[in-house]
């Protein structure tokens, strides 16, 4: 169209965006952004199925639609905090529906692929979750427009298949030396091997010393040859990708893709972008709201108020441990939507105990109801985990999801606190593991770290004490 713009964000800088470890979060905004005409892109449904990113843009003047998957943990409105990488059910039915827009309208496709797969369990199966997840299936099986996969770090599970892996036969296929292509990763898959001679903790479950040896032995063998066969090259040999392209060239790659998607246009209707259906899908979801900056609230006798008149909606749910700096939901108003969060000088960590319904309320209104989780009926159950010699006015702090605790962002890096530091409001002091990604366990207050209630390694539980920090 002659009007292409480079990115205002320097593409060259996506090899610092990326974490060393894959098990590590980013936003996927500083990918998009550092791949798009200008840095800019506009999102579809930014509000619903957060999980997963869903924009328009321009690469090389180019209209695209982009796709991708958000990490770390993720606040969804009525669903509280979830780790993303992962399909949850409004998700698949956003990319279901951004997907049919896309090839209603002849704008071609890029999906940035790192996900670990669907949502699993009984509450994933009560929601229909199958059903959904066959409905984008069938979507991306009909599509009219050129479709391209960047494959950026993980391509796990089903997952991998949905969004449009080769299996779909995209245009082209694209890995990074990021890549890690599998069904499972090593480690699953040895559970998954030698599960029945494994506890509920996934250890091994025997005192006999030499069969604990072998079992160690083949569990060793089963995900080193898995971690192997991720490697890029190996999926390149398989002939699973196209071409393995260094992050910094990625911008260059999509130059290319877009412009020869837009060569030949003979076959698939393009429409005016007026008219595109991408217009409807936004208004009648509700997803043309604009985002306001967020509104920091104080607790008033333990309970949090609307600091505005509109239509609440709840991001936390009864029983999650909320902190500082959380955000609990969210106010529409006519266009606007306003993210309430807990102000950063809210002490301590406090366990919901009511949630208003979804609906309209006023100003004043109460929201939400907490229990500080150092008082009240926990106290006598915070101090039955302290030391004798541990001071009384220490505050724990609790998961904020089950998974995997680490104090150390790599296994040869010292820890991010040991008991006795100084620590200080919002550090990270640990990371919790949740389907094969990290979320940061940060201190909710100034203080000096007294002790840790978990070992490395060790899984938690929801609302569990993980440590204790004596304010200053």
């Amino acid at each position: 169209e002659g009007n292409e713009r480079p990115p205002m964000l320097s593409p060259s800088e996506l090899d610092a965006v990326f974490p060393v470890d894959p098990r590590h979060a980013y936003d996927v905004e500083d990918v998009v952004g550092r791949l798009v005409d200008d840095s800019l892109f506009h999102e579809i449904l930014p509000n619903r199925g957060r999980e997963v990113i869903t924009c328009v843009a321009r690469i090389s003047g180019l209209w695209v639609g982009i796709i991708g998957n958000r990490q770390g943990l993720i606040n969804e409105p009525g669903h509280g905090s979830r780790p993303g990488g992962v399909l949850y059910q409004q998700g698949i039915a956003k990319l279901t529906s951004f997907v049919r827009a896309c090839s209603d309208d002849g704008i071609p496709i890029v999906w940035l692929q790192d996900i670990s797969g669907f949502d699993i369990g009984a509450d994933a199966e009560a929601r229909g979750l199958l059903g959904f997840g066959s409905n984008l299936i069938y979507a991306n099986s009909n599509i009219n427009v050129p479709v391209f996969t960047v494959l950026l770090r993980k391509a796990s599970g089903a997952g991998y298949y949905a969004m449009s892996g080769m299996p779909y036969e995209p245009v082209l296929q694209i890995a990074t030396p990021m890549t890690r292509l599998a069904v499972m990763e090593g480690r699953t898959l040895a559970i998954a091997t030698y599960n029945s001679r494994l506890d509920d903790d996934f250890e091994i479950a025997t005192d006999d010393p030499e069969e604990r040896a072998n079992i160690e032995r083949g569990m060793r063998d089963v995900a080193s040859r898995i971690e192997q066969d991720m490697d890029p090259l190996r999926a390149a040999s398989r002939m699973d990708v196209d071409q393995i392209v260094p992050v910094g060239e990625l911008r260059q790659w999509l130059e290319a893709m877009v412009e020869c998607a837009w060569q030949s246009t003979g076959y698939r209707r393009t429409k005016n972008p007026r008219i595109w259906s991408m217009h409807d899908l936004r208004d009648t979801s509700g997803g043309g709201h604009r985002l306001q900056d967020p509104v920091d609230i104080t607790l008033t006798d333990q309970a949090a108020a609307a600091p505005l008149v509109g239509r609440w909606h709840a991001a936390v749910e009864i029983g999650q441990v909320i902190t500082a700096g959380q955000a609990i939901g969210w106010i529409e108003q006519s266009e606007s939507r306003t993210v309430i969060r807990l102000a950063k000088s809210v002490r301590g960590s406090h366990e919901v105990q009511y949630v208003t319904n979804p609906g309209l309320v006023s100003f004043g209104a109460p929201l939400l109801a907490v229990q500080q989780q150092s008082t009240d009926q926990s106290l006598e159950d915070d101090r039955a985990e302290r030391d004798d010699d541990q001071p009384l006015d220490a505050v724990p702090v609790h998961a904020a999801t089950e998974g995997i605790f680490y104090r150390r962002p790599s296994p040869d890096a010292p820890a991010y606190a040991d008991a006795g530091a100084k620590v200080e409001t919002n550090q990270t002091l640990g990371l919790i593991e949740v389907m094969k990604t990290f979320g940061p366990c940060r201190s909710p207050l100034t203080g000096t770290l007294v002790r840790f209630e978990v070992e490395e390694g060790e899984a938690v539980s929801q609302g569990q004490i993980i440590l204790w920090i004596q304010a200053d």
